[in-house]
């Protein structure tokens, strides 16, 4: 019978020494299993958008078309402002950003911004991770539009862009693409002054005449 009590006894405490176990690892189960929030789930950050979408065409190197909710939908990189065709890194940049995500299915950020050519305004992730808008200026590709971003890293990355001399800042005296856009306007010609002359000199001409014919002089 004593046998028998000390086994019960013994079962007894083995299983409250498991359960006393379990209750002590729940806490670092929890931890470690906890969820982490989603950056776009902060409080600042509650009108950012981040869909994924495949990307079907590349207008140039800031522009590229991506297939949404079954249309073409044309999005503009956000803070950045690429080269033009005709410029010097301009043909590079495109062929740059096509080797990136032409085909790819790619992450935008953005807050349902439109400029007034309806392109979305974002920010590209790719498929690695990676930041396509930084990437352009860090590779001297892009300026920094500094016109509609305040954006201090950009501002960073193009700076150490120009530092290194990297893409386009190993030009002597590379062009904006802003300034590029903006038409040269010609000098007119100033006519007035030589109607002016004409005048002038046809009202000499008449006063000598009459002048000559009234017999009256200066």
């Amino acid at each position: 019978m004593l046998i028998l009590a000390l086994s019960k006894l013994l079962d007894e405490m083995y299983f409250l020494n498991l359960l006393l176990c379990s209750l002590l690892l729940l806490p670092s189960f929890f931890t470690e299993h906890a969820v982490e929030p989603s950056p776009d789930s902060s409080a600042g950050d509650t009108d950012t958008q981040q869909t994924a979408y495949k990307v079907i065409g590349v207008k140039d190197g800031d522009t590229f078309a991506v297939l949404m909710n079954g249309r073409e939908q044309v999005v503009r990189l956000e803070h950045i402002d690429c080269p033009e065709k005709k410029q010097p890194f301009g043909a590079k940049a495109r062929e740059f950003i096509s080797e990136q995500c032409f085909g790819k299915y790619v992450t935008l950020i953005h807050r349902n911004k439109y400029d007034r050519n309806k392109r979305l305004i974002a920010e590209v992730i790719l498929p690695d991770g990676s930041n396509l808008n930084k990437m352009l200026v860090k590779n001297g590709l892009a300026w920094h539009f500094k016109k509609y971003s305040n954006s201090n890293e950009y501002a960073q990355l193009e700076a150490m862009a120009r530092k290194n001399r990297t893409g386009l800042w190993s030009e002597p005296a590379p062009t904006a693409p802003w300034n590029w856009r903006t038409p040269k306007k010609k000098k007119k010609e100033k006519p007035v002054t030589v109607i002016h002359e004409k005048l002038s000199a046809r009202a000499f001409t008449r006063l000598n005449v009459v002048q000559a014919e009234t017999g009256c002089h200066g």
